[in-house]
């Protein structure tokens, strides 16, 4: 990712663009050596800074003292904005990152998609991703033809069974939720089971 950054200095500016519009409260920096004498002996290189722009002073901080969550949503952002007109694999973009951040994921997907003109394949077990995904489709921002909600099953037998789950222009699962997938949700809020 730092490789492909420095080499695209306009993408800096999107991804920069695109962490401020989720409220990460970082920006992308691109650091490379100082002096003549670190490249001459440590080779051509650039790093991944992080400048923590919630504070009134900016600071630069190492990508390694803010989690692993900003590691993790640096590369799809940046995959995200730069591709055109490809297929992107994106394996559980919800990983150590907070809720919130997990639905704005949404719309960097819908983004990707609508202006990138990328087809993206999803895998997540995350609610708050779908529920940002629904809820466009609610709002007209997506159209339900452009989602596709694939369930998979294990059968008794081991073997994996994948369905489509259809989405109405409400933003809603005409079917419904299959059984188990946020029944947790209702067990925790409701304090009971069913």
């Amino acid at each position: 990712t730092t490789e492909v950054l420095s080499d695209n200095p306009d993408l800096v500016g999107r991804v920069n663009e695109w962490f401020g519009r989720m409220g990460i409260g970082y920006e992308v920096r691109i650091v490379t050596p100082a002096s003549a004498e670190v490249s001459m002996t440590a080779g051509d290189f650039a790093v991944l800074g992080l400048v923590d722009v919630r504070e009134s002073k900016p600071s630069l901080v190492s990508s390694r003292a803010v989690g692993y969550g900003i590691s993790q949503i640096t590369p799809i952002v940046a995959q995200s904005l730069l591709s055109r007109d490809g297929m992107l694999l994106i394996e559980q973009p919800e990983v150590h990152i907070h809720p919130k951040l997990q639905a704005e994921v949404g719309d960097l997907l819908i983004h990707s998609v609508q202006e990138r003109g990328n087809q993206l394949l999803v895998e997540t077990h995350s609610e708050h991703l779908l529920l940002r995904l629904l809820r466009r489709v609610r709002e007209g921002v997506l159209h339900p033809d452009d989602l596709a909600v694939l369930y998979v099953d294990l059968l008794a037998d081991g073997s994996a069974h994948v369905r489509r789950l259809e989405v109405d222009d409400s933003g809603e699962l005409i079917e419904g939720w299959p059984g188990g997938f946020f029944d947790e949700r209702l067990e925790e809020v409701l304090g009971r089971r069913w």
